[in-house]
């Protein structure tokens, strides 16, 4: 099994010579997009996505045929003696598609965090059920969505989302730097979504080209998103700001009152 950035750096070490060179990769951890799926294509001739973590170890498993698109987020359905529910903020589960918190049961489930009896009972639901802290839905055919952590979704009225649903297409265009998207108070929506960019100095890019960018690349899944809110054009690194820094910032640009700490 090997992490993205693992087969990354090793396709270019080996770009020069024929493939494949593995019979089976498995690709586990975060949010796999359609690009990373096909570099991992030429890297081996049988390529399995999988959802895991170490609460449940292999959660979903999802081999992939050669031939056929792979859809954004995709981790497939739940291996034998794995159950999944996605949940609201009230445990309670949602419909088909809707973005909640991924919930676990599991034969081969951990039992509780060692020391720490707090962290284990907010860790289950009443009825037994492990909350995964990770965000995403279920489609109508049972193919389980994984989009990121919970805590960094983003709620703009009935529109839930996570901020790499915008960031990731941003961030793929060649005249942008840095990408960080970061949720504004809004009295109506309850959030707003800001993309604060670097592009590169020469680069003609204005937000306008940037939504654009974002909206493009949501269309298979609009229900999620149909729209962000703002964007801001930093002239230099973002890097090393915190959100809260971000947001900050934002909300003084767009005249916003800022959330509470």
């Amino acid at each position: 099994m090997m992490p993205p950035h693992d087969v990354t750096h090793a396709q270019e070490s080996l770009k020069d010579k024929p493939g494949p060179f593995l019979d089976t990769v498995i690709v586990g951890g975060g949010m796999l997009l359609e690009e990373s799926v096909e570099r991992f294509k030429k890297f081996a001739k049988n390529v399995i996505v999988s959802y895991m973590n170490s609460e449940a170890v292999y959660v979903t498993l999802h081999p992939l045929e050669k031939s056929k698109k792979y859809e954004n987020y995709d981790a497939g359905f739940p291996v034998d003696g794995v159950e999944l529910k996605v949940l609201d903020k009230q445990h309670q589960p949602v419909a088909p598609g809707q973005v909640g918190e991924i919930a676990i049961k599991s034969k081969t489930m951990f039992t509780r965090y060692y020391g720490d009896t707090e962290l284990t009972r907010k860790a289950w639901t009443k009825d037994g059920w492990y909350l995964s802290s990770d965000a995403g839905y279920i489609r109508s055919d049972g193919h389980l969505f994984v989009l990121g952590r919970q805590g960094d979704i983003i709620s703009r009225g009935v529109i839930i989302f996570t901020p790499a649903m915008i960031e990731n297409p941003i961030s793929a265009h060649p005249d942008v730097l840095e990408v960080r998207v970061v949720p504004l108070p809004d009295p109506v929506n309850g959030q707003n979504s800001c993309a604060c960019v670097v592009k590169r100095p020469e680069s003609d890019l204005n937000p306008n080209d940037i939504k654009d960018l974002a909206q493009g690349s949501m269309s298979e899944s609009g229900k999620h998103l149909s729209t962000f809110d703002h964007v801001l054009i930093f002239e230099n690194s973002i890097a090393g700001k915190s959100k809260q820094e971000l947001v900050s910032t934002a909300c003084l640009h767009l005249g916003i009152v800022p959330p509470k700490v």
